[in-house]
Formats: C-alpha cells, sequence, structure tokens
C-alpha cells in the first residue's frame, strides 16, 4: 500500500516553489484589481484556497459562498459532499480568513453573483459554477506564471497541504486524516517522511502566510 501510494517528486511543491507560487499569483491579483480583470483574482484565490485547505478539485469547484464560515471561531470550510458522499469541516487559519473575506468583497466590487448560494468559484463564460476542467487550467496559468515546470496537476497543492501540515502538527497524523477527509489513515500515512524531518510551523504559519493586500 505504502508503495503504491507512495508521494513522488512531482506530486507535491517544496517550500521555495510555494513561496513563489503563492507571490505571481499575488502581483498578477494585484494587477488584474487595477485593470478590472477577473481571472488572475480567481486564479490567485484557487491557489490560496486549495494550499490553505488542501481540497480536492471537485470539492472547491463545489463551493459556495455560504461553505466559508469566517465568522465561526475557529474559521472553517464546509464540505458538503466529499469523497464517498462524506461531508466534513476543515479548519483554517486566520490569515486565510482575511483573504477569503477579501476575495468575497472583490468579488461584489465587481458585480458578481453575491450571497449563501453563490458559487465561489463563478464562469464567467456559463454563469454558473466553474468546473472542475476549468480550475485545473486555472492551476496551470498559475504554474506558467512561477515558471514552475507543467508536470504538476491541481491534485499537488492537496498533497502539498497534507505533507507540510503532517510536518507542522508534529506529525499529528489523526489530524492530517480530518483535514483532508481520509476514510483510513493508511492513506494519510503516505506523508510520513516525505519532508524527512524538515519541521514548518502549523495552520497560522503555513507556508509563511499572507495577510489581506
Amino acid at each position: 500500500m505504502r508503495d503504491e501510494w507512495s508521494i513522488k517528486e512531482n506530486k507535491y511543491l517544496r517550500a521555495s516553489q510555494v513561496k513563489h507560487l503563492r507571490d505571481k499569483a499575488f502581483e498578477a491579483k494585484g494587477r488584474a484589481v487595477r485593470q478590472n480583470r477577473a481571472t488572475p483574482v480567481k486564479d490567485w484565490f484557487l491557489v490560496e484556497l486549495c494550499l490553505a485547505t488542501g481540497l480536492r478539485v471537485q470539492e472547491a469547484a463545489d463551493l459556495r459562498e455560504s461553505d466559508l464560515s469566517l465568522a465561526e471561531r475557529p474559521c472553517h470550510v464546509n464540505v458538503r459532499c466529499g469523497k464517498g458522499g462524506k461531508a466534513r469541516k476543515v479548519t483554517v487559519s486566520d490569515a486565510f480568513r482575511k483573504l477569503a473575506a477579501e476575495y468575497l468583497a472583490w468579488k461584489a466590487s465587481m458585480g458578481e453573483l453575491t450571497g449563501s448560494d453563490a458559487p465561489l468559484f463563478l464562469s464567467g463564460r456559463t454563469g454558473g459554477q466553474m468546473c472542475t476542467r476549468a480550475l485545473q487550467k486555472s492551476f496551470k496559468r498559475s504554474l506558467r506564471r512561477a515558471g514552475i515546470p507543467d508536470v504538476y496537476g491541481i491534485h499537488c497543492l492537496r498533497h502539498t497541504y497534507g505533507t507540510f501540515l503532517y510536518e507542522a502538527s508534529g506529525h499529528n497524523l489523526r489530524m492530517v486524516q480530518r483535514q483532508l477527509g481520509h476514510s483510513s489513515i493508511k492513506t494519510t500515512q503516505v506523508y510520513v517522511g516525505v519532508m524527512d524531518g524538515e519541521t514548518e510551523r502549523a495552520l497560522d504559519r503555513l507556508y509563511g502566510e499572507r495577510g489581506a493586500g
């Protein structure tokens, strides 16, 4: 089982890649806001969301605005129908709460559909939620902006989250299992030893959190 599920080089991003990806997405977002362009802003928030939650791409595509529980403590993201039809709450940092609030405010300022049932990622083409293929393309754009090789799919952000959270939590497999929504702890064990003991700070310091800008 461990061999089948081993995390290889192209399955997760290194810390330096995470920083560069976030920095370039943030820069593109800033330019887009000034120019009233939507796509780079959504690209930026998708990167931040997936790095902060480890959601599967379908789970991210299904999110509605009301699934971001920003007023509660701890803040969390509601996954209404994860793998196997299971619901879960994914705890997020206060730094991510600020980024999410910024994104929702931007959506409203652009005249996008808002409200509890509004898709978090609204398609400018269809007027409905962005599909998983569109989110995959969004992530590929972010990779190109950061100059990161196009060998990664968006699922690598889930593995990146799991890898860093395992180290940041002091090797708390149960926490990682709960956050990622794994049915079996055996699945979560794939993250054991991936970073060879390189410890990062948990949640509020995960990846070097960026405040709203």
